[in-house]
């Protein structure tokens, strides 16, 4: 038990794919209850999200894998400098973008869109947790 373990915290393709079922159960959790409110963003909309982000860092624990493993060689000679956490802050500035689109103030003061919005950026964070092995 202890090596399946130790296996699924390095970085291959069984934990990726494992990382990627868990972005995608917790996006569902989350959609599943919108879907059950009848709601605009639902079930598929946030399994999407969340595996959306959990693959963006996966592909940022792969170039960094690569950067330092099999091309290293290349990347000192060239210079390569590499920020892994820029695509992750990419992610986060996307969703809240996208969040400000849904957020909409209609008649009375009132505003609608809140909830949908602070629930796609928790999903989003959600998504890259798993991405990253939490």
């Amino acid at each position: 038990m202890q090596a399946v373990l130790s296996s699924l915290r390095q970085f291959n393709l069984a934990s990726a794919c494992l990382r990627l079922l868990l972005a995608m159960v917790g996006g569902g959790v989350v959609g599943y209850g919108r879907s059950k409110q009848a709601r605009s963003a639902g079930f598929r909309t946030y399994i999407l999200i969340s595996i959306g982000a959990a693959m963006a860092v996966l592909m940022t624990l792969y170039m960094y894998d690569m950067l330092r493993g099999a091309w290293s060689s290349v990347t000192e000679e060239v210079g390569l400098k590499y920020d892994a956490s820029r695509m992750a802050s990419s992610v986060i500035t996307g969703i809240g973008f996208l969040g400000a689109g849904i957020i909409i103030k209609v008649a009375h003061q009132q505003v609608n869109g809140l909830t949908t919005a602070t629930g796609l950026f928790a999903t989003v964070i959600m998504g890259l947790a798993a991405g990253a092995g939490f």
